[in-house]
Formats: C-alpha cells, sequence, structure tokens
C-alpha cells in the first residue's frame, strides 16, 4: 500500500485514459495493412502486437476501475465541515453541481429591467414587468457564488492534503 491523494490519484486516471486513448488509436491504426499484389504480405507487415497493446488497454482499464472505485470510497466517507454543516463530499460534489444549475438558472433573470417595452401587434402600449425582486434575486446570485467558492476551495485544500491508502501496483 502506498499513500496518495485525491488529486494524484485524479491525475493518474487521466494519465491512464489518454494512454487508453493512444493505445485504441494504435489498435485502429495497424489492425490492418495494405499489400501490394506484388509484394510478400509478410515483408510489408508492421511491426505491430495487437493482442499485447489490447491487453494493456484491458490492464489499464481495470486499474482506472480500481482507482475510481478507491476514489468513491474516499469522497463517501470522508466528511468535511462547510458552514457549519458536515457533508461527504460526495454530497459536495452533487450540491456544487446542483447550486451551479441554479445560478446558470437565475442568471437570465439578473439583469432583467423593471420595465420592458414589448409589442403585442396591437396598438396597445404594453410593459412586461418582473414578477420578483430584483435585489432579491442579486442577493441570491452572490451568496450562490460564494457558497460555490467555499465549496471549491474547501474540496481544492482537502483534494491536495488529505492522503488515504491505495495499492502500490495501480500507481506508475
Amino acid at each position: 500500500m502506498m499513500k496518495t491523494t485525491s488529486a494524484l490519484l485524479n491525475k493518474q486516471i487521466k494519465k491512464y485514459q489518454n494512454e487508453i486513448g493512444l493505445l485504441k488509436n494504435a489498435l485502429a491504426e495497424n489492425a490492418t495493412y495494405i499489400a501490394a499484389t506484388i509484394e510478400n504480405v509478410e515483408d510489408v507487415k508492421p511491426d505491430f502486437d495487437f493482442f499485447a497493446n489490447y491487453k494493456r488497454i484491458v490492464d489499464l482499464e481495470n486499474k482506472v476501475m480500481k482507482m475510481k472505485h478507491r476514489l468513491n470510497l474516499f469522497n463517501t466517507s470522508t466528511k468535511v465541515d462547510v458552514d457549519g454543516i458536515e457533508y461527504s463530499i460526495d454530497e459536495l460534489l452533487v450540491l456544487m453541481a446542483q447550486l451551479t444549475n441554479r445560478k446558470m438558472f437565475l442568471i437570465g433573470y439578473v439583469n432583467f429591467p423593471q420595465k420592458k417595452r414589448v409589442n403585442s401587434g396591437n396598438n396597445l402600449i404594453e410593459y412586461k414587468y418582473p414578477n420578483f425582486n430584483p435585489s432579491e434575486l442579486d442577493a441570491e446570485d452572490n451568496a450562490m457564488f460564494n457558497k460555490i467558492t467555499n465549496i471549491q476551495l474547501t474540496l481544492d485544500s482537502i483534494n491536495n492534503k488529505i492522503e488515504f491508502d491505495i495499492d502500490d501496483d495501480l500507481m506508475l
């Protein structure tokens, strides 16, 4: 067993995923080859071991699976306090996504004018008015920004500082 952080583990997962992509490209490129009828097929055959590369992909995918599982265990079992409330890292990741979606939804209303002229095709002068208090909406937008930032800073700190055990054979 060796110690790692979730930040380092995520970097290793990305490294393995990049290698998997390169190997898959190599398989696609070298799985077949072309030889002219006047050539000896064995002379032009590329020096490429399809199954050795395929086996490496399977091995890397298994490592990624085990690494992601270990990361999930860490994320679901590690508790952290944010604004006086205890969350698991997993809960914080979900909450951060929800807050970001909520913020993106509200952003369309943040700069909504107090009164907006509309043209409905009749001869009447009509206006569209907000059915909400813009200052309350602005306060909610700022509160969500601050909460998202606080969660991100908390997670960044945990991801780089808190260590956990992982099997030696999973890391390079």
